[in-house]
């Protein structure tokens, strides 16, 4: 290895001491400046107010201030499947989970964990069968986030079943917002009362952006997203027509046994006298292997039409339609390998009753609801 030459450092000489300065020379100089300030006054009086030259006087402007919100440089979390979202300091990690909620497919329930050295937190978000601890000689407060008011008890932690209060302290609430039900926890490993953290990441809470026309669903597992209109309704998943009625609702519409629906979007039925039963967008996947992906999502007769990219990604689009006991129904599916997995993402538009039912006077502008459909395919996005 070959020694590299040491840098060498150059001096710089002292700059010389310069001659002292006669004091007649400075007292002149002082006395000449005293002069200048003089007539400056008397001209900006004169000028009636106006900086010498006719120019406006100068003015101070005031220093720039550092915001003096504490969670300004806060990160931000938000929950696809719920909309929940809120601010959070920066040496704080967070996690979540979703899963089916047993009695109700309309809702997720969520486990948010966040976690820091000196403060824990907890959101359980539609838990049916979550408990909550108790706290010693409890203290209360109220904040107010995003229009809810949340009321929490603070103290040291009193275990469930315990009588003896533990060494954390604790923070409790339990309240409903946009629909949801929420259990939030705070705790201090080391018991400091850390109230004014707390009141500071309560008060970010925000709930369903009432401003936002859209939703966004995002899938952690699989690695994707989507987009849908609020009017739009959300089914997540697992859901598998063993196990969930709902799904037999969609007149024959039902998942294969080697088929697990991640997620449905229902378009809103906003006119009865049309003939429209269900329009939706459905993302499933299968056990399929990559050569077979998509050969059991298929009503017959199919018709291939070729390949589709969607945010990357090749899909093979088939087109099937059929017909019985009075109900007609169309789906384009797309098929792709994606992660490892056969994904599936099918638009579907089922209809029924034109000409048998009074009420029924005009049939489905096909063509309007898969265009719609498809802008939401559009919105798909891929992580993995």
């Amino acid at each position: 290895m070959q020694t590299q030459p040491t840098p060498s450092i150059e001096q710089t000489p002292a700059p010389a001491t310069p001659a002292p300065i006669p004091k007649s020379h400075v007292l002149r100089w002082v006395l000449g400046a005293s002069l200048l300030v003089v007539a400056a006054y008397a001209g900006a009086s004169y000028f009636g107010g106006l900086w010498p030259f006719g120019l406006a006087q100068p003015t101070s402007s005031p220093s720039p201030s550092i915001s003096d919100n504490p969670t300004a440089r806060w990160k931000s979390y938000t929950n696809a499947a719920t909309g929940f979202g809120f601010r959070y300091p920066g040496d704080m990690t967070i996690e979540y989970t979703e899963q089916d909620y047993p009695d109700d497919p309309m809702k997720t329930w969520v486990t948010i964990l966040g976690e820091s050295n000196d403060l824990g937190m907890s959101v359980e978000i539609n838990n049916p069968g979550r408990g909550a601890n108790d706290v010693a000689n409890p203290v209360t407060g109220t904040v107010v986030a995003d229009g809810v008011t949340i009321t929490y008890r603070a103290g040291h932690i009193l275990p469930m079943g315990e009588t003896e209060p533990g060494t954390e302290f604790y923070w409790q609430m339990q309240f409903i917002a946009d629909g949801n039900g929420y259990i939030v926890e705070f705790y201090a490993p080391d018991g400091t009362d850390r109230t004014d953290l707390v009141r500071n990441i309560l008060a970010t809470f925000m709930f369903e952006n009432p401003t936002s026309d859209r939703k966004t669903y995002t899938n952690m597992k699989y690695g994707f997203s989507l987009q849908y209109p609020t009017t739009y309704t959300l089914r997540t998943s697992p859901i598998n027509a063993e196990t969930h009625s709902w799904a037999d609702t969609y007149f024959g519409w039902v998942p294969s046994d080697r088929e697990d629906i991640l997620a449905v979007v229902n378009m809103p039925d906003t006119d009865p006298t049309s003939d429209l039963d269900a329009a939706f967008v459905a993302v499933s996947v299968t056990s399929e292997t990559q050569s077979e992906c998509g050969t059991i999502r298929q009503l017959s007769p199919a018709t291939p039409e070729g390949t589709v990219t969607i945010d990357g990604i090749s899909f093979k689009k088939t087109s099937s339609a059929g017909a019985g006991l009075g109900h007609q129904s169309s789906e384009h599916v797309y098929s792709g390998w994606v992660a490892g997995k056969c994904l599936l993402l099918a638009t579907v538009l089922q209809t029924s009753g034109y000409g048998a039912a009074d009420s029924i006077t005009h049939q489905t502008d096909a063509t309007k609801v898969f265009s719609a459909l498809d802008e939401i395919l559009s919105t798909f996005k891929f992580t993995k």
